[in-house]
């Protein structure tokens, strides 16, 4: 996320930190020109102390306090950065409409409140809110570009959400090249910036350079998203070894931590990971920064990613229960932070079997009836529910489940595009795969039997886990076979449209099994059942309207689905070397065995 003055470093400012103190103890002045010099001057003292929710509420203030004076409309986006990076995300969320209908404000800065509350919109679950966001504020940015006078930093911020959006969709080189893009915007503003200011510390400058670190900071997540940490790894380090240098605040410095940490968990570097990830939690909460805003949770993420890495379940159980059970009611926090595959694993790794399985059934269940049986996130589900019964002991039941996971992933040649191995899913999944492999390897070193399809599952699965740390790789390298072979490249093109078409199906029917499931329980209410007959009779109606939409809408879920499987298959057909290279099918223990000469043995490590 794009950073603004609010996260600078305000080490050349005038005042001391015994003058900031005594500034913010000060009552404001009744006169407006003087409230608001006050105002500010308060702000600066906040950020000089960093102390995050008194910076929050006076940059609330004086988004009012500047109405109709010279640069003061900027306080708005300066608000909503503060309140979704320090406080509360989903109130950032909330506060965003207002500015953005608000016509008294300049089109520019509306343009900049909606470009904010989409990115603020990304980082929640629902993409039919997303991609409607998305449409009014890129309408928006178009036209303050092209009226003129819009805020300079409006193009970055709009290149920060363009890739949010390109995240959604999964194609992940398109967003680090628009980062890429953003950070030579960001570079050529902080040197305009500078060449209009003798201070390298002035506010210009600074917030310049706060827009380019935001940049950098999204990059580094992009690049372990496309499966290349050890670059982003370098970008973290080079930003900490400015902060160790006093060159950024502590507040920047505790995000570059937690930006390492992830680069670093996504390289299996846990123990380093997990100092970086507990440095940032510590200096974030000295600062005073809520539970429910966006830096205090991609650091108490990376804690737990950590602890998971390094098998110390009852910590990590410990800290991602101590920090939902910390956060206040905030929606977009809350739905970001909570995720039953973490919720189920952690209460499975710890004893706690009823509450995993409870977990893993009830997402089954909800994910056969938005998807249908054979969709690969509901494999998913199944297989985590495998893991489950298998930590349980249920070893029948769960190999049923690994079944379908193991459909999902290894009898699908696009089954790792479809299960992308990074986030949450990432070292969740891997956690089930790794289960299974141990509970087969015992049984062998035990000189137990092991069941033939085990063996061949186990066989595919290290096989194929293999691959998927080059696959990335590999696939970079087909630029030159797609710049050579046009009918291909308009194949990719077409697979990558309709895998878009089907992650946005999937997600209008997600809102409406949403409102469904909202409209069932408000009939169950005791306040639905004293309503009069007519309002019950209206809502019934209702209901059964949206029960037959979302029944057409899981057809054309269906539909598309099967659309995206016969290109897929088409592809396969008509260019077979290069669907072996990119997406190739795991081969089964009799494929292997004809591949090798009498006397040979294939040996998996």
């Amino acid at each position: 996320m794009a950073v603004t003055l609010d996260e600078a470093d305000l080490s050349g400012s005038n005042l001391t930190r015994d003058e900031a103190s005594r500034l913010l103890a000060q009552p404001l002045p009744d006169a407006p020109d003087a409230r608001y010099a006050a105002l500010q001057r308060q702000y600066q003292a906040a950020l000089l102390l960093e102390e995050r929710a008194r910076l929050i509420a006076t940059a609330r203030q004086l988004v009012d306090a500047g109405r109709g004076r010279p640069g003061g409309e900027s306080w708005v986006t300066t608000y909503l950065n503060a309140e979704f990076t320090w406080g509360s995300s989903g109130k950032a969320l909330e506060a965003s409409e207002a500015f953005v209908t608000d016509t008294s404000l300049s089109l520019g800065q509306r343009a900049m409140a909606a470009l904010r509350q989409t990115y603020f919109a990304a980082q929640g679950n629902d993409r039919a809110i997303l991609a409607r966001l998305w449409s009014r504020a890129d309408d928006l940015a178009a036209q303050a570009l092209r009226q003129g006078g819009a805020p300079a930093s409006l193009p970055i911020s709009r290149l920060h959400v363009r890739a949010e959006v390109e995240r959604w969709q999964g194609n992940n080189k398109a967003a680090v090249a628009t980062l890429r893009e953003s950070i030579g915007l960001g570079r050529s503003a902080v040197q305009a910036a500078r060449s209009h200011s003798t201070s390298p510390r002035d506010p210009g400058v600074l917030d310049a350079y706060g827009w380019l670190d935001g940049s950098m900071g999204m990059l580094t997540y992009a690049l372990v998203r496309d499966g290349r940490p050890q670059e982003a790894i370098h970008v973290a380090e080079s930003n900490l070894a400015l902060w160790r240098a006093g060159q950024l605040s502590d507040g920047l410095g505790a995000r570059w931590d937690y930006r390492l940490a992830n680069s670093l968990n996504a390289t299996q570097q846990f123990t380093p990971a997990l100092a970086a990830a507990q440095q940032s939690d510590a200096m974030l909460q000295r600062a005073g920064v809520s539970a429910a805003s966006h830096t205090g949770w991609l650091a108490r993420q990376e804690i737990v990613r950590a602890l998971i890495g390094l098998r110390r379940w009852s910590e990590a159980d410990a800290s991602y229960s101590s920090f939902l059970a910390s956060m206040p009611p905030d929606v977009l926090a809350r739905t970001r932070a909570s995720d039953w595959r973490l919720l189920a694993l952690l209460a499975a790794k710890n004893g706690r079997m009823d509450e995993a399985l409870d977990l893993a059934e009830r997402s089954l269940r909800y994910r056969n009836r938005l998807y249908g049986a054979n969709h690969p996130l509901t494999q998913e589900a199944a297989g985590m529910r495998g893991l489950v019964r298998l930590l349980r002991g249920d070893v029948r039941q769960a190999m049923q489940d690994y079944e379908a996971l193991f459909a999902a992933t290894l009898d699908n040649p696009g089954g790792w595009l479809d299960l992308d191995m990074r986030g949450v899913r990432g070292y969740v999944l891997g956690i089930a795969f790794d289960e299974f492999m141990r509970f087969v390897s015992d049984k062998a070193l035990k000189g137990e039997a092991v069941d033939p399809a085990m063996s061949d599952r186990a066989l595919q699965l290290a096989d194929r886990s293999s691959l998927g740390v080059t696959q990335r790789a590999i696939t970079d390298s087909t630029a030159r076979v797609l710049a050579s072979t046009p009918a291909l490249r308009a194949l990719l093109d077409q697979e990558q449209t309709q895998r878009q078409a089907v992650a946005a199906l999937v997600g209008t029917l997600n809102t409406s099994l949403r409102e469904e499931d909202s409209l069932y329980r408000q009939a169950q209410t005791a306040e639905f059942k004293a309503l009069p007959a007519a309002d019950r009779k209206a809502l019934g109606e209702r209901r059964h309207v949206l029960h037959d939409t979302v029944k057409s809408q899981q057809a054309d879920v269906t539909a598309a689905r099967t659309v995206l499987t016969n290109q897929r298959e088409q592809i396969a057909k008509q260019f077979p070397a290069y669907a072996d290279l990119v997406t190739p099918s795991t081969p089964k223990p009799d494929q292997l065995r004809q591949l090798l000469n009498p006397g040979e043995v294939l040996l998996v490590v």
